[in-house]
């Protein structure tokens, strides 16, 4: 008999946890003299987030070759945070007119993550697997990050076309999933390592044809 998972959804997040999770995007000492515009972005992004947070539903849909709404949020959240502008009273918070004026100016797009080291684990149940480990490389190559190798992107299906109500069972049975993601973790903190001994430096600025 299949037992049933509860207690998986994420606990609510206080005012407190979501800032903390919010300023370790930013724990590069480059961002120190921006603390106070981060604090005002900071709360602009709490904002939306209770805001998002009281239209949320319940239900997930099953995916089968698209990434999940939950991720393409992220995805999203994270370009813009990428190459955007730490600095909301620029803007007055989401004020268009005076958002396509700075751009137009000549808005260089800075790549604030460029440089960092990545590894991805993506698995499915059915189809899909592949097209989103692609997606998800091409997107954090464009913003400048440097995969660690070729173990640090990992697809993999887990329970091939059995039934969902099963599919925690197969995931905790697939002891080569685990160690294959070890895998990866492991060619990531090499990476890091090699960034920090400053070996590989020559590919943290790749040259763009344009900057977006």
């Amino acid at each position: 008999m299949t037992q049933v998972r509860k207690g998986q959804a994420p606990a609510t997040l206080s005012r407190e946890e979501f800032g903390g999770r919010f300023r370790q995007l930013f724990f590069d000492p480059n961002f120190d003299r921006e603390r106070e515009a981060l604090g005002r972005l900071e709360e602009i992004a709490w904002h939306n987030h209770e805001a998002e947070r009281s239209r949320r539903g319940r239900a997930r849909p099953t995916h089968w070759y698209s990434s999940s709404s939950a991720l393409k949020r992220m995805i999203d959240r994270l370009v813009c945070a990428d190459g955007g502008n730490p600095d909301p009273t620029s803007t007055h918070g989401k004020m268009v007119e005076e958002a396509k004026a700075l751009e137009l100016r000549g808005w260089p797009y800075p790549k604030h993550r460029a440089g960092r080291g990545y590894g991805l684990v993506v698995h499915g149940d059915v189809e899909g697997v592949d097209g989103n480990r692609r997606l998800l490389a091409d997107w954090l190559d464009w913003m400048g990050l440097i995969d660690a190798g070729s173990r640090s992107r990992l697809g993999r299906y887990i329970g091939y076309w059995e039934p969902d109500a099963t599919s925690h069972e197969a995931l905790d049975r697939d002891q080569a999933i685990r160690d294959e993601a070890r895998q990866v973790a492991r060619a990531v903190t090499r990476v890091a390592r090699e960034m920090r001994a400053g070996k590989i430096q020559a590919l943290l600025r790749r040259p763009q044809p344009r900057p977006k």
